[in-house]
């Protein structure tokens, strides 16, 4: 392998590794409405997430 090929093949894998590392984001939003069966909204209401594929598991209370 020439010298320029190997520089190449290792920008295009650098590249590709960067752009992995960038799709991996931990933040994300949940946005929504919480309301009982008349349609009154709920303040302070208790919303747990969980994972069941990595075990994670968060529980929040709502805003308003």
């Amino acid at each position: 392998m020439s010298f320029v090929s190997l520089r190449k093949t290792l920008l295009l894998f650098s590249v590709c590794f960067c752009l992995r590392i960038w799709a991996q984001d931990p933040v994300g939003v949940l946005e929504g409405l919480i309301s009982d069966p008349s349609g009154a909204t709920v303040s302070l209401a208790e919303i747990k997430v969980s994972n069941p594929h990595t075990g994670f598991s968060t529980t929040q209370r709502s805003a308003s």
